[in-house]
């Protein structure tokens, strides 16, 4: 039986008026008690040691109960419990990677040339750095040391404006950078985090822009996409996980990125190409750029290694094999 066949069924045997206050307040109130049904069910197994299995017509009783209540309540309401079922769906696995292995491959840079988009492995190289600044502070630099494919080899390369394009191994890209903060809270490291985006969900306006691999034989897509707006949001998006991470474990379990971590991201990208990124995958791109940032601020420097097709980042203290 389909859920909204059940609602019509079950309607016919509503005793309430639906139309009041009153009949949609007995409603919860009836969802609330067979709940507290099913509770005392399990309170059992755990006081008295009965076991679920021998309860199993009470189970059902109570679930059916709680069945009726949930599809009247929608029906008082005028929604449909099929479209319930259906977004309920859509938004758990969207939120928690199915136990069958489960994959989910961005490909924002397919039909790009070689010059326009990510190389398939990176290897970076986080040092501490002299900055020409009034403010001391501790500063590290950020260059990238290997790539494959590198599609850079030889004399720069120039766009149809005649500007560079592309990066050169072994250069300095960004500027040094600190904490920007009084507390000195390891934050000058936060492009791990950056560096996670692009090798797990294939996206960072952040990274086009430090690479200068911007997308611009697709002029809607270098507007939009790798625009200064969509690095300004990432910028926007690092700086308020950081905050969020002080009360959740700096991250450091799946657990930690609560609904409202989600919330955020979905707010924030809702108008980008990555929206439709899964947020089990972005869950796994800040698990991986926080373990790498915390390994970064405990020995001060150290070798993050991307690889795309992997999804994977990973730190090493030394320099490790490309």
């Amino acid at each position: 039986m389909e859920f909204s066949a059940y609602q019509r069924e079950a309607a016919e045997t509503v005793q309430l008026d639906l139309s009041k206050a009153n009949g949609r307040v007995e409603l919860v109130l009836g969802l609330m008690a067979e709940v507290g049904s099913l509770a005392k069910a399990y309170r059992s197994l755990l006081r008295d040691d009965i076991p679920l299995e021998t309860q199993r017509e009470r189970l059902e009783r109570d679930l059916g109960d709680i069945l009726w209540y949930s599809s009247m309540v929608a029906q008082s309401v005028g929604i449909d419990l099929d479209e319930v079922a259906n977004s309920n769906l859509k938004r758990v696995t969207d939120r928690h990677r199915k136990v069958v292995k489960q994959e989910y491959r961005p490909s924002f840079d397919h039909g790009y040339a070689a010059e326009e988009v990510f190389p398939r492995r990176m290897l970076f190289e986080i040092h501490p750095a002299k900055a020409e600044s009034t403010f001391e502070a501790p500063h590290v630099g950020f260059r990238v040391v290997d790539a494959s494919p590198y599609a850079f080899k030889g004399e720069p390369k120039l766009n149809a404006n005649g500007k560079p394009i592309g990066f050169q191994l072994g250069a300095s890209i960004g500027d040094p950078v600190n904490d920007n903060s009084a507390k000195g809270d390891g934050y000058r490291y936060h492009d791990a985090v950056h560096v996670a985006f692009m090798a797990v969900l294939g996206w960072s306006p952040v990274m086009r822009e430090l690479l200068n691999l911007k997308r611009k034989s697709k002029p809607a897509t270098d507007h939009v996409e790798d625009g200064a707006r969509a690095s300004d949001i990432e910028e926007a998006l690092s700086a308020a996980l950081k905050a969020f991470s002080v009360t959740r474990n700096d991250f450091r379990t799946d657990a930690d990125i609560d609904g409202d971590t989600r919330n955020l991201i979905s707010l924030l990208t809702a108008d980008l190409e990555v929206a439709d990124v899964p947020l089990w995958l972005w869950t796994q791109a800040i698990r991986q750029g926080y373990d790498a940032m915390a390994s970064l601020i405990a020995n001060g420097e150290g070798w993050l290694l991307a690889d795309l097709d992997a999804q994977t980042l990973k730190f090493s203290a030394d320099r490790p094999a490309f």
